[in-house]
């Protein structure tokens, strides 16, 4: 179960985005502790259950990593100020959201 999560993360980090790094394919459990951290930043700041939107690994900018929480009634739709995706950054830990930035 273990690997097939692994092989799962490390498939979705590499398909998804050409932006994940060769540590974030390696650390499939440190993507996954992102994505739980990202999960619980969702549900708090916009209540949106986890059947609402995909999360997106965008890389990593100096120390900070970055994600596209992508709602789904957003796809599909170009870039405007009514998307409700949004990209948020999480420390170098994955320990916390340090910043959010919508799309425009």
């Amino acid at each position: 179960m273990i690997i097939y999560r692994l092989t799962l993360g490390s498939m979705l980090c590499l398909v998804a985005t050409a932006g994940c790094s060769a540590r974030e394919v390696k650390e499939g459990g440190h993507v996954d502790a992102c994505m739980s951290v990202i999960a619980d930043y969702v549900k708090t700041s916009r209540g949106w259950g986890r059947d609402l939107y995909d999360i997106v690994p965008e890389g990593k900018e100096g120390p900070l990593r970055g994600y596209a929480v992508m709602h789904r009634d957003d796809k599909g739709r170009l870039p405007s100020e009514e998307l409700k995706s949004f990209h948020v950054d999480l420390d170098s830990s994955c320990k916390a959201v340090v910043a959010e930035l919508g799309y425009q």
